[in-house]
């Protein structure tokens, strides 16, 4: 009996991980086919940063920065294999488990905030709440992910894919929510563009500063200095925004050695754990 109990537990683990496996596939397929339409036919006749253009917004960076989308699905790719391999050697499986369909509500508001960002930009709060809920579920799933692990492979192929995600949606959220305010308050906003500007750059680094300081990931501040490069890149020759420029430069060079006092603690933190063994 127990025997056959057993077979029945491990019969219905294997049918959860391979649903588990097909709806994270079958998402991210859908997720990569939509970008592509996305940029090539493009949807609604606009790219992206042509939408993005029917506002003023001093926030965005310039178009390069925008690469690290690649970045992100080439590790949610991996992240993906990495998930079929764990699967298929029954080993790790946790991970599988504890993440869950944590993926799916991701993938599919990266989907539906692509449609409303084209096909409804004259209605541009609806991709502010889209957004909102992408970023409320990456941190549901970053701290599904989060945990000390000792095996490299799954702290580059699920953690790493997963802090860069959120840490690029925390700037694109706030870029957003900003494309917005500009939109319904047009006077105001080009009354205190660079004072709005300089306080959500100051907001968000002090966001990312916190999350890397609390859970020890350097990855999170990694992307806020590649979005603060790229907005002080776009200003860098602009006479009329030198002190965007410049801000952006000094609030990089800030969440920078951040970033090397929490990789000193880390690394710190590591050897007094190895003495103790």
């Amino acid at each position: 009996m127990k025997a056959q109990r057993n077979q029945r537990v491990h019969r219905h683990i294997g049918h959860r991980r391979i649903l588990l496996l097909s709806v994270n596939a079958l998402s991210l397929a859908a997720v990569l086919i939509v970008n592509i339409l996305s940029q090539s036919l493009p949807l609604n006749g606009f790219r992206i940063e042509e939408i993005s253009d029917f506002y003023v917004n001093l926030l965005v960076p310039s178009p390069g920065t925008f690469a690290i989308w690649g970045v992100i699905y080439v590790l949610l790719i991996f992240n993906q294999i990495y998930q079929v391999a764990v699967s298929i050697s029954q080993d790790r499986g946790d991970i599988l488990e504890r993440i869950g369909f944590s993926l799916l509500p991701v993938h599919l508001l990266n989907i539906l905030w692509l449609f409303s960002w084209h096909y409804l930009y004259r209605f541009i709060t609806t991709s502010g709440l889209v957004m909102i809920l992408l970023l409320m579920a990456l941190v549901s799933l970053y701290r599904k992910a989060q945990r000390e692990s000792d095996f490299l492979s799954e702290r580059i192929l699920v953690l790493l894919p997963v802090s860069i995600y959120l840490g690029w949606i925390m700037v694109a959220t706030a870029v957003n929510l900003t494309s917005i305010f500009s939109s319904f308050a047009p006077s105001l906003y080009a009354t205190f563009a660079t004072g709005i500007t300089i306080g959500t750059m100051i907001g968000v680094a002090f966001i990312y500063a916190v999350v890397s300081s609390v859970y020890k990931d350097l990855w999170i501040s990694v992307v806020g200095l590649w979005a603060l490069w790229g907005i002080f890149d776009r200003y860098r020759e602009d006479v009329q925004n030198t002190v965007l420029a410049r801000t952006a430069l000094i609030i990089l060079t800030l969440l920078a050695m951040n970033v090397l006092i929490t990789l000193i603690r880390k690394t710190r933190t590591i050897s007094d754990e190895d003495e103790l063994f």
